[in-house]
């Protein structure tokens, strides 16, 4: 899904970065007239261009942060568990103590 949409918001997010580097407006007047002037000058490809980049990026970070999920939510179970027993010994201690 991400792809998709990368796919098809990476011509608007190429146009928004040119802006940026534009500041003073002396090439562009806006997104759509980015993205047109975009297409005028380099054709369909020039709005992707650099978009292998991206992917690779993002496929990068979804990796990072699927590594870090899960080694976290083993981390999670573990202490969860030691939690537990530990609940449970004292329970067991203040069961066998004996007021009176």
């Amino acid at each position: 899904i991400n792809a998709e949409y990368m796919g098809i918001t990476y011509p608007l997010q190429l146009a928004q970065n040119k802006l940026r580097v534009d500041r003073k407006g002396e090439v562009y007047n806006g997104t759509i007239d980015c993205v047109i002037k975009l297409y005028r000058t380099g054709g369909f490809f020039a709005l992707y261009k650099g978009l292998e980049t991206k992917l690779l990026q993002t496929i990068l970070m979804s990796a990072f942060h699927f590594t870090v999920y899960e080694q976290m939510l083993k981390l999670l179970q573990q202490l969860t568990i030691l939690l537990l027993k530990k609940i449970s010994g004292l329970l067991k201690k203040r069961s066998t103590v004996r007021i009176g």
